[in-house]
Parts: structure tokens; C-alpha cells; sequence
């Protein structure tokens, strides 16, 4: 019940409405109520040949007829056009919300599906469900009214019917259940064919390397077999069932009828009675399956609304947690003091390091692949938090700190940075919407891609597709480092930010980079060292430690693990 009222929320600014298309189901409930007592009207009119009779009900039915489908138009355009729109932008901004708010290893650790789901599908089921509690509510009401009516016209008539639903309903559950086993069964079966469909594929050279393609196509065959096997039973399951439900409702209606023209035939009913009750039987046949509808609608919404609303539970859905205080101005200074770091239970990366950079040094990380360069990185970024230790920006920990202070002054630019599905101004605007034309003009000329964009026929206008599919590598490194630019953060990351670079840009770029170091700090990750010889300073870590730093002329000379990265460099073997 409180997730239920929680759950409220998603209809704020549509209440009105809401109860507007309810009141409007309910007319549409009454006119089905009404048009079968209309219609035996009128073909009681048309058996006593009574044409004053069949013309007024004539009518009558044609109105209620036109009235309902006029109301059903109205409650879908309400639906479609005022409604569904503003519950699926509540849910999803809620949604939204709070996925942004988790932590990356919470992102990583349910992956991209998962969290597409939430986001696209979950609200728009919510949405569905919405909208047939609200119509299968009031026809649950309508046709239980319908079975009131049939009760005060002819109690006895009336029991044959509840007897008929009753048998219904018990087969209909039976038919429920056994069909959903055969499903379970059906869907293992066919998990199983795929799986091995797949490693058919994936192990086709062996197989005709091998000679057992016969043995391996029979054994295909057979399961394939069996899998068809499995969804003929369930067919022919659902059809026996069906047509049990079908003899009921054939006998029962028979029974009614038979009944029905005995009592008529001693006075003791009507002939618009006796028709009424007919063709109600469609009606009080399917109430059981309204109610079931209805039953699954309010579990499947509960099961939706609590999946969305468990968003907020901390312990299963981590959020990032910042501190209160706001820097306003930053110089750059950064303090890594005793940090370790490990992936869960996996080995540490970071074993008890410590170094310190000054505010506006340009410093490299250099090691052998994943030795944690990048992780040093994501630490910084708050991506991701030390098993132990304390890292500091400007003397103040990171824990201690805004969220806006932290993102607002440390950019990164990694080697496969991701560009938005819109156009290079708007990708550059996306982080200083109000950079002007001369700021943006200047980081583009910085990051050697204003030409390139000037030779374009829509230029900054140009749209690039999604992850800048329209651009090369080299492109999207550059239009990246841009926007990185653009932002004016104190710190800046770059991540084999220009591995795929031409030299010759290279060395513009980071030549531009140095006339920026006397403002901001600059930490540097690459495979080519003669990308970050002209550092401040070089750090070499090994083992999730830094056994050495200094410039790269002290660094050739005496650290031997620099020496050796150094001769593997040149051997063109990346490190």
C-alpha cells in the first residue's frame, strides 16, 4: 500500500484527466449494459411485425451504438494525446533521476540492457497497465451489474448461468496453470537449441575439420525436433481447453434457451426478457476473464512500480554521495595519501600509494598495461571509491566536496570518448551553453579540428551521428579534446587522449596544451613517450605502487623499468 501511494506521484498534473476518462469509461460501461435491452426491443418489435416498435429501438441502438464508439474515440485521443505522454515523462524523469545518481560500478555491475529497460520499457508497460485496470475496471463493474440484472429478472435462470461460469472459471484456471508449465518446459527447450545453435556456429571450422558434420546436423535435427514437439503439445493443450470452455458455454446457453421458452410459454417470462438474457451470455461469460485480467494488471503494476521505486534503496542501487563543500576557485593541487584500491574481491590494483601534484604541473603515469593508470584516474573522478586512504584537491578531500565543484573543474578525454548523436556546435555547447563564437572557434583551433570543421558544408551545424559515426578516429579524439577545452576545468585527464592522432597534430595539440599548463593541471596517460617527455614530471608505477618519478632525461638515466619501456617504445611494442 505504500509503494502504491508512493507511486502516486507519476500522476501528478493529470488527476483531472484521469477522472475525466473514467467518467467517460463508465458512459461507455452503461451503453453496453443498455444496447442488448435495446436490441431485444427491437427484435421483439420485429417478431410481433410491430414497425412503430422497431423503428424508435431501431434507432435507439444505432445512437448508442454511435455514442459509444464517439466515447471510446474521445477516452483514446484523451489517452493518447494528454495522459500516456505525461505519465511516461514522469516515470522516466524519476527514472532518469536516479540512474544518474549511481555509482559507475552500480552502472557496470547491471550493464547497459538493464538499465535501457528501466528507462524505455518499464514505463511505458506501467502506462499500458494503467489503462486497461481503468477500462477492465469498469467492465468488471458493468458485467457484474449484468448478472445483478439477470438475478432480479429470473433468479433461476440466473443459476444456470452462475453454474455455467463457475465450470468456466475452474477450467480456465486448470487451463492457466497447465499451459504455463508446458511454457516453462517449451522455453527451456528452446534456451537449449540456441545455446547449442551457437556453439554450432562458433565451431563450424572444427566441425568440418573434424568430419562430423552428420553426426552434428543429426543431433541439430533432433533437438529441433523436440523443440517442435514440445509447442505442438502445448497448442493441442490450449485447444482441448478451449474447446471444453466452448461445450460449457454451448450447453449452458442451450439450457437457458430451453428454460428460458418453457417459462415463456406459461407466462412466466417475457420475450424481451428471454432475448435480453441471450444475448447478455457473452457478457457473463467473460467476466471471469475480466476479473483475471484484472487480477494480473494490479500484480504486474505492483511488480513494475516497485521495480522503478527500488531505485531509491541505497543498498541495492549505490549512489554517488558528495560533500557540502563548494570551491569556487581551485588552483589544481591533487593528493593521493595511502590509497588502496581493489574491484570487489578481485586483487588490489592500488597497493598503499601516495604522491602529490602541484597546481598547474603537467604529469605523466607511465606503467605496463593495467596497472592502474586509468583507475588512478577514475579514483579522482570519483567514479569509483579507495578501499582505504584519502585522495585531496587544494588540501580538501574529495569527500568533502560538491558534486559541482568536482565535475565542474576535472575533464577527461579518453581514447574513446563518447560524442553525442547531434551537431559539432552542440556537442561542444553541451558543456558551456553560453560559449561564444570566438571561444569555440579558439579550442578548435587548439585541438587541430577548426579546418576540418570550416571544410564542412554545414560546418559547426554539421550533425555527426551517433558516438560521431560520421567522423574518423583521429576526428572524434579531436573534437573531444575541444570540448574538454571548452569546459575550462583546473584539471585535466587525458587518457590516450590522442592515440589516434597523427604526429604532426599531436604535437600542435600539445603544444596548445602547454601554453594552457600555467592555469591548469594536467595529467597524462599515453604509450607515446613523446607525448609526455616534455612533463613537469613522469610517475612509473609497478605493482599498484609509484617506484619512481622525475622528468624523462632523470628517468632514462636512472630508473631501469623507464629504460626498459623505453626500448620496448622503440621497438614500436606498446607498454
Amino acid at each position: 500500500m505504500n509503494k502504491l501511494k508512493e507511486s502516486l506521484k507519476f500522476y501528478k498534473n493529470i488527476h483531472n484527466k484521469l477522472v475525466l476518462i473514467t467518467i467517460m469509461y463508465i458512459i461507455i460501461g452503461f451503453l453496453s449494459f443498455l444496447i442488448p435491452i435495446l436490441t431485444a426491443n427491437l427484435l421483439t418489435g420485429l417478431i410481433y411485425t410491430d414497425i412503430i416498435i422497431v423503428f424508435k429501438y431501431a434507432i435507439y441502438v444505432a445512437m448508442a451504438f454511435i455514442i459509444q464508439e464517439f466515447m471510446l474515440y474521445i477516452t483514446e485521443h484523451i489517452w493518447n494525446i494528454s495522459i500516456r505522454p505525461k505519465i511516461l515523462r514522469n516515470i522516466r524523469e524519476y527514472i532518469i533521476k536516479n540512474i544518474l545518481s549511481l555509482k559507475i560500478s552500480v552502472i557496470e555491475k547491471y550493464g547497459d540492457g538493464a538499465i535501457e529497460e528501466k528507462i524505455d520499457t518499464e514505463p511505458s508497460e506501467i502506462a499500458k497497465i494503467v489503462n486497461i485496470f481503468q477500462r477492465n475496471t469498469i467492465n468488471v463493474i458493468t458485467k457484474i451489474g449484468i448478472i445483478i440484472y439477470i438475478i432480479m429478472t429470473d433468479w433461476r435462470i440466473s443459476l444456470i448461468y452462475i453454474f455455467g461460469m463457475i465450470c468456466v472459471a475452474y477450467i480456465d484456471t486448470k487451463k492457466h496453470n497447465d499451459i504455463r508449465l508446458k511454457d516453462l518446459k517449451v522455453n527451456n527447450s528452446i534456451s537449449s537449441t540456441s545455446k547449442y545453435i551457437d556453439e554450432v556456429v562458433e565451431a563450424m571450422r572444427d566441425i568440418k575439420a573434424l568430419n562430423i558434420e552428420e553426426k552434428i546436423g543429426s543431433n541439430l535435427s533432433e533437438k529441433l525436433n523436440i523443440v517442435a514437439k514440445k509447442i505442438s503439445e502445448k497448442d493441442m493443450l490450449e485447444s482441448k481447453y478451449l474447446k471444453i470452455e466452448k461445450i460449457i458455454l454451448y450447453i449452458t446457453t442451450s439450457l437457458v434457451m430451453i428454460v428460458g421458452i418453457i417459462f415463456f410459454e406459461n407466462r412466466m417470462l417475457t420475450i424481451v426478457n428471454l432475448l435480453v438474457m441471450y444475448l447478455y451470455q457473452n457478457d457473463v461469460f467473460s467476466l471471469m476473464g475480466e476479473i483475471s485480467i484484472l487480477r494480473n494488471s494490479i500484480k504486474d503494476y505492483n511488480i513494475l512500480i516497485n521495480s522503478v521505486l527500488k531505485l531509491e534503496d541505497n543498498k541495492k542501487y549505490s549512489k554517488e554521495k558528495y560533500g557540502n563543500i563548494e570551491l569556487k576557485n581551485i588552483k589544481g593541487k591533487i593528493r593521493f595519501e595511502n590509497i588502496t584500491f581493489r574491484y570487489e574481491k578481485n586483487k588490489e590494483i592500488l597497493n598503499d600509494m601516495s604522491f602529490t601534484i602541484e597546481a598547474g604541473e603537467t604529469i605523466a603515469l607511465v606503467s605496463k598495461a593495467e596497472s592502474g593508470k586509468s583507475t588512478i584516474c577514475n579514483l579522482l573522478l570519483r567514479n569509483y571509491n579507495p578501499s582505504s586512504g584519502n585522495i585531496y584537491i587544494d588540501d580538501i578531500s574529495i569527500d568533502q566536496l560538491t558534486e559541482n565543484t568536482i565535475k565542474q573543474n576535472i575533464s577527461i578525454v579518453n581514447q574513446d570518448s563518447y560524442i553525442f548523436n547531434m551537431s559539432i556546435k552542440d556537442n561542444l555547447l553541451i558543456v558551456k551553453p553560453n560559449a561564444t563564437k570566438k571561444q569555440i572557434d579558439n579550442v578548435c583551433k587548439k585541438a587541430q579540428i577548426y579546418d576540418f570543421i570550416m571544410s564542412l558544408p554545414e560546418k559547426y551545424n554539421t550533425n555527426i551521428g551517433p558516438d560521431g559515426v560520421k567522423l574518423s578516429g583521429s576526428q572524434k579524439q579531436k573534437l573531444a579534446l575541444a570540448r574538454a577545452f571548452l569546459q575550462g576545468s583546473k584539471i585535466l585527464i587525458l587518457d590516450e587522449a590522442t592515440s589516434m592522432i597523427d604526429n604532426e597534430s599531436q604535437a600542435e595539440i600539445y603544444k596548445a596544451i602547454e601554453e594552457m599548463t600555467t592555469d591548469i593541471t594536467v595529467i597524462m596517460i599515453s604509450h607515446r613517450l613523446s607525448a609526455i617527455s616534455k612533463c613537469d614530471k613522469i610517475m612509473i608505477i609497478d605493482k599498484g605502487k609509484i617506484i619512481a618519478q622525475g622528468t624523462h632525461k632523470n628517468l632514462i638515466t636512472n630508473c631501469q623499468v623507464y629504460k626498459n619501456i623505453y626500448k620496448d617504445v622503440n621497438k614500436k611494442i606498446r607498454f
